[in-house]
C-alpha cells in the first residue's frame, strides 16, 4: 500500500503541475496529553487513540481551496469484567467534524468555519505572513524529497513543515500555506498535531464553495470566546477543559 501511496505522489504531482487543480487526504494524528497510570486510564487511552486520528481532505485550484473533514461520525467501544464480576462497557461516539477551512489566494482572504460548543462561526479575516524560515535539513517521505522549514503558530508554539518543490502547490492543511511547494508534512507543537500526506488526485472542474452559514466573528473576539467557555469548562469539570461525551454500562 505504501508503494502505491508513493507512486500516486510522484506521479500525480507531475500531472498536477499542468491541471492547477485537485484533491490531497491528510492524516491528522493527535497526540494523548498525559500517559496512563492504571488500568481505566490504559482502557480509555486505547479507546481514543482511533477517535484521535481523523481523515482530512484539501480542495484545490489556483485561486481557491478548502479543507475540511472525511472521517465521518466514529464510534469505539470496549468492554471488561469489573471486580464482582460484572460486565463494564464504555463506548466514545464523536459526531462528524463540520469545520471548514477557505482561501482565496486572488483576495488574500480566508473564512474558517468553526463550532464551538454547538454553535457555528464564521472567521474572515486577511492573510498573515507565516513567517518560515526554509532550512537546509532534507528527507525523503514516500519517495519525495522534501525540505524542512519551521515557524511559530499564533500561540507561540514551534512549529515544523516538510515541504516537496518538485509538487508545485503552495499550499497545506488548515491555515498552512507559503511555502515553494506543497507541504507534505507538518507538525505543530511537538506532535500535539501531526498532519501527513496519504494520497493526491488530480480532478479537472473542481468546484470550491466557502462556508457560508455561521455567527460572522474575528479571530481575536472568538479566541477570546474559545478560553472563556474552556476556562469555564474547567471550573465544571476540572482537568484541561477539554469535554468528551462517554458513554458506560454495567451488566450483572
Amino acid at each position: 500500500m505504501k508503494k502505491l501511496i508513493c507512486l500516486l505522489l510522484i506521479c500525480l504531482g507531475f500531472e498536477m503541475m499542468a491541471q492547477e487543480s485537485g484533491s490531497i487526504i491528510y492524516k491528522l494524528t493527535r497526540k494523548m496529553e498525559d500517559a496512563p497510570k492504571d488500568e481505566d486510564q490504559k482502557r480509555f487511552a486505547s479507546l481514543m487513540a482511533g477517535a484521535n486520528i481523523a481523515k482530512k481532505q484539501l480542495d484545490f485550484t489556483k485561486k481557491e481551496s478548502i479543507f475540511f473533514d472525511v472521517t465521518g461520525e466514529r464510534t469505539s467501544e470496549s468492554s471488561d469484567i469489573d471486580a464482582n464480576g460484572g460486565e463494564r462497557k464504555m463506548v466514545i461516539k464523536i459526531a462528524k467534524n463540520e469545520e471548514q477551512f477557505y482561501k482565496n489566494f486572488e483576495s488574500q482572504t480566508f473564512v474558517n468555519k468553526q463550532d464551538l460548543f454547538g454553535k457555528t462561526f464564521l472567521i474572515k479575516e486577511n492573510f498573515t505572513d507565516k513567517k518560515w524560515k526554509i532550512t537546509t535539513e532534507k528527507k525523503d517521505i514516500n519517495n519525495l524529497s522534501c525540505i524542512k522549514a519551521t515557524t511559530i503558530n499564533s500561540k507561540g508554539e514551534n512549529v515544523i513543515a516538510w515541504f516537496a518543490p518538485s509538487i508545485p502547490i503552495f499550499n497545506g492543511p488548515e491555515s498552512w500555506d507559503g511555502l515553494p511547494g506543497l507541504i507534505i508534512e507538518l507538525d505543530e507543537n511537538a506532535g500535539e498535531f501531526l498532519y501527513e500526506v496519504e494520497e493526491i488526485k488530480a480532478t479537472k472542474d473542481i468546484k470550491i464553495t466557502p462556508p457560508s452559514e455561521g455567527d460572522k466573528i474575528s479571530m481575536k473576539k472568538f479566541l477570546e470566546l474559545e478560553e472563556k467557555k474552556l476556562k469555564e469548562m474547567k471550573e465544571m469539570y476540572g482537568g484541561n477543559g477539554r469535554m468528551i461525551m462517554i458513554k458506560t454500562e454495567e451488566r450483572n
